[in-house]
């Protein structure tokens, strides 16, 4: 059973074994996230890696057991070959080494899930790897309703309830019971946008974006 987690990708040493289309996906993935990224492959789809080639490095040679692994953080075995992948897979698993395995993912810790990025959320969906064309499909309807969801919940809204949440934990720390209240009624809140708007401009939240540093008297009014 797999557990979802999020990565702070910045800065992880990643190795790509294999010069595909799926390997140069799944580089891209963790690219746009900050990852260093190194190819060993001997050759690669040049169409699939044009954009983010100028920021890889590349060792144009086949893996073999003599490559040292010993200085990634993530290893995506994505050759043809699956036999290669299941050996580059096992080893990475004997060595503790976190590896994404394409052909075979149950032989890999590490699955990259379908990401839907909006503005201020991010939502997955995985298989396991096992149905990627459902995966596909799942994508574009959740995309559908992230951009519903966020027209409720504005830049501006939420960038106040994150402000509002960490004022309260900040402020509260010594009164755990008052804490839980005010975030319960904050959560309360949230959960109704329209009513959380009208409210936050009785405050007077700013029409062009931002808070104007009324969050003490919201708070007090929660309180209340």
């Amino acid at each position: 059973m797999l557990v979802h987690m999020m990565l702070e990708a910045a800065g992880l040493r990643v190795l790509v074994v294999g010069g595909g289309a799926v390997a140069a996906r799944k580089a891209g993935q963790l690219l746009a996230g900050g990852a260093e990224i190194t190819l060993l492959s001997p050759g690669r789809q040049e169409a699939a890696w044009q954009e983010i080639a100028p920021n890889c490095r590349w060792l144009p040679q086949p893996y073999d057991e003599e490559f040292a692994l010993s200085g990634y953080d993530l290893v995506i075995a994505a050759t043809n070959q699956p036999e290669l992948n299941r050996q580059l897979a096992e080893r990475c698993r004997q060595s503790g080494l976190l590896c994404n395995c394409a052909s075979m993912p149950e032989l890999g810790r590490v699955v990259l899930p379908g990401v839907v990025q909006g503005e201020s959320f991010s939502l997955a969906v995985a298989s396991g790897g096992r149905l990627p064309f459902l995966t596909k499909q799942f994508k574009a309807e959740l995309k559908q309703f992230l951009a519903a969801y966020e027209q409720k919940y504005d830049a501006q809204t939420i960038e106040l309830l994150t402000e509002l949440r960490r004022r309260i934990i900040a402020e509260l720390d010594g009164q755990p019971q008052q804490k839980k209240m005010l975030l319960h009624r904050l959560a309360v809140l949230a959960g109704r946008p329209d009513k959380l708007k009208a409210r936050l401009q009785n405050f007077g939240l700013k029409q062009s974006g931002g808070y104007n540093g009324n969050i003490s008297a919201i708070i007090d009014w929660l309180q209340g």
